[in-house]
């Protein structure tokens, strides 16, 4: 049905209502059927639509009555944007809607509603398969514009597209009850996608009381679906999924209890796997070495899964406790087995290195069982072996000059949902994706972040803090990172979440990470529930270029040490030859003191033979005197 305002085309905007009359609506009628005579098509153009002397006469006809000049007067007016949305159904009226008045008067309603709920119609099924949810908020704002007579006009589209949606979920329960379909066990998680096209939360929760029965029927879907999925498949991580998607729905339906009992038994089967996994962990230890390193590792791990279980246990489950208990048990017997060996080592070899070794076993020791005593325990553990040991190690390190600061582990917090897995992310400044690598590439690192894969329970606003925790277990740090992490930020999450985007570190322009093993811890509550780790490396290229430049500077050294030990070679020759002149020298010394000596002796003799000796001995004192002198020339001689 067009609307067509009377005024408009009679072009009486400009008059009172009061003024207009029977007399100027048959003047300006004359005047509108001649302009129309007188057009090419015999149509009058009003706001693009082409209308005949028939549909102007008809709508001329609703000023017959006073209280519709008064109306359609105020339409054309007073409320243009509602006028034109009567007339083509133009989106402003509903995005800037705002009430009024005249809108509570049931008459305006009447006048207004035919024309008025196909427009509305057509807007919501657009927003709807869109998935508007704010313009569907406002054009379901609009709903007291209609009256219930012509509800079906303005919900009709809508309506149709639930029940296709639901016919689509019927179809895929009907192939996968008959065996009809490519979905596996591993891949029918795939199906979620689809699923949450077919029933959109959000918006479905938004539609008015009479799509009620589509809700319901909906619902009823969706549990055949994961009924179908369960007998199967055997999926109960799917069929929960489907089931959180269910209960989000506002139904009422004498259904709700079946839905609820179907939902206790997923819950069971899906914690039934967390726990299985758990186990599977624990044993995977049993042949590992038994030293704190490996325990701190177990403990690392396994927060992840208890935080998952005792997210998704009744409070008072044993379950949870029991298996919490078993691996602090585990990580005990870790414990005490590396202080037990170090200190019968450390014994036979009292010396400073094996001191240090057992100050840096009870240190990291200490450490570990204060983390145990951040899980929740059995008291009967914690009363025979978690204290007494505790105690007993306190004791040896203050035996040995080690502290024992309280670390102030707290507690696994309870949230309401689990962690199904971790991605690491390498994102630019601008979080578009760069190259995913194992290991990360050094100079390619830019922003490392982590997506947390989830399943949620329930709406929260949760605080996450993260640790970026480098090779040499330093953590990084800004200028403005709170005082035990790298940087905090607040997240809100519903039941349709399924991926936790946390932002990355880094910088836009050079890596900031060094090479080896680097750890992101996620913690909440200062209890830390989650943790990954990348590798980050060099290229093959950069390795190579290393290896040559430390092959050349070995080359350097070891020429350098070639010349070296020549050089040392010909200062040892030089030493040995100037020792040798220096031994001649004094040779020579020896040889010069002696002969003066003789000489001394020879003169001596001489004297006394030529002066006071007999005959022959005067002959013998002028030989000597004869040899003396040749002495003093050999001497002479020997000395040039």
């Amino acid at each position: 049905m067009i609307f067509i305002n009377p005024i408009e085309i009679l072009e009486l905007e400009g008059y009172s209502v009061g003024e207009i009359d029977s007399l100027l609506i048959k003047k300006a009628k004359r005047k509108l059927f001649a302009d129309i005579e007188l057009s090419d098509d015999n149509t009058l153009n009003y706001k693009g639509i082409p209308l005949t002397k028939t549909d102007c006469e008809s709508a001329i006809e609703k000023l017959e009555k006073s209280d519709n000049i008064v109306l359609c007067k105020y339409l054309a007016i007073d409320n243009q944007t509602l006028n034109k949305c009567l007339v083509n159904g133009d989106l402003t009226f509903f995005t800037n809607y705002q009430h009024q008045n005249i809108y509570d008067q049931s008459y305006f309603v009447e006048f207004i509603s035919p024309y008025f709920a196909p427009h509305f119609d057509k807007a919501l099924v657009n927003s709807f398969r869109n998935k508007y949810v704010v313009t569907t908020r406002k054009i379901l704002g609009t709903q007291n514009l209609i009256t219930n007579s012509d509800k079906h006009t303005a919900f009709k589209s809508t309506s149709l597209e639930i029940a296709d949606k639901i016919k689509a979920i019927e179809e895929i329960t009907r192939k996968i009850k008959n065996n009809e379909t490519s979905w596996t066990q591993g891949s029918i998680s795939g199906l979620l996608f689809h699923v949450r096209k077919w029933a959109p939360i959000e918006i479905l929760n938004l539609l008015p009381k009479y799509f009620q029965s589509q809700l319901n029927k909906t619902a009823d879907a969706l549990n055949l679906l994961q009924i179908a999925i369960w007998e199967k498949l055997y999926n109960p991580f799917t069929c929960k999924q489907i089931l959180d998607i269910l209960f989000s729905l506002k139904i009422e339906s004498v259904s709700k209890q079946t839905f609820e009992k179907n939902y206790e038994i997923v819950i069971k089967a899906f914690e039934k796997n967390h726990i299985d996994k758990l186990i599977a962990l624990l044993n995977s230890y049993e042949n590992k070495p038994k030293n704190i390193s490996n325990a701190k590792e177990l403990l690392y791990k396994a927060k992840t899964y208890l935080f998952n279980i005792k997210s998704i246990s009744d409070k008072n489950d044993n379950i949870y406790v029991s298996l919490s208990t078993r691996v602090a048990s585990v990580a005990q017997g870790f414990i005490i087995e590396e202080v037990n060996h170090t200190q019968s080592s450390n014994s036979n070899f009292n010396n400073l290195f094996g001191n240090l070794s057992l100050s840096e076993v009870l240190k990291n020791a200490w450490e570990a069982t204060q983390l145990i005593g951040s899980l929740e325990m059995q008291n009967d553990f914690i009363i025979n072996s978690y204290n007494p040991n505790k105690e007993r190690l306190q004791n040896i390190c203050n035996n040995h000059s080690v502290a024992t600061p309280n670390h102030n582990h707290s507690k696994i917090p309870q949230y309401n949902f689990t962690i199904i897995d971790g991605i690491i992310t390498h994102t630019d400044k601008d979080s578009k994706p760069l190259p995913i690598s194992s290991p990360f590439i050094k100079s390619e690192l830019r922003y490392i972040g982590l997506n947390l894969t989830v399943e949620t329970f329930g709406n929260h606003s949760i605080n996450f803090d993260l640790k970026y925790i480098q090779p040499d277990g330093t953590v990084k740090k800004g200028t403005s990172s709170p005082e035990k992490f790298s940087f905090s930020e607040r997240k809100v999450i519903d039941a349709s979440t399924r991926v936790i985007n946390l932002s990355g570190w880094g910088n836009a322009d050079k890596s900031t990470y060094i090479i080896g093993t680097h750890h992101i811890e996620v913690w909440i509550d200062n209890c830390m529930i989650y943790r990954k780790s990348f590798e980050v490396d060099i290229t093959q290229e950069e390795k190579s270029e290393i290896a040559k430049r430390e092959a050349e500077k070995r080359e350097r050294e070891r020429i350098e040490a070639d010349k070296r030990k020549e050089q040392a070679k010909i200062d040892e020759e030089k030493r040995k030859e100037q020792a040798k002149i220096v031994a001649e020298k004094v040779k020579e010394k020896k040889v010069r003191v002696w002969s003066l000596w003789i000489m001394g002796i020879f003169i001596g003799l001489a004297i006394i033979f030529a002066f006071w000796g007999l005959n022959g001995l005067k002959t013998l004192g002028i030989i000597l005197g004869v040899l003396f002198v040749l002495l003093l020339w050999i001497l002479g001689s020997s000395k040039k």
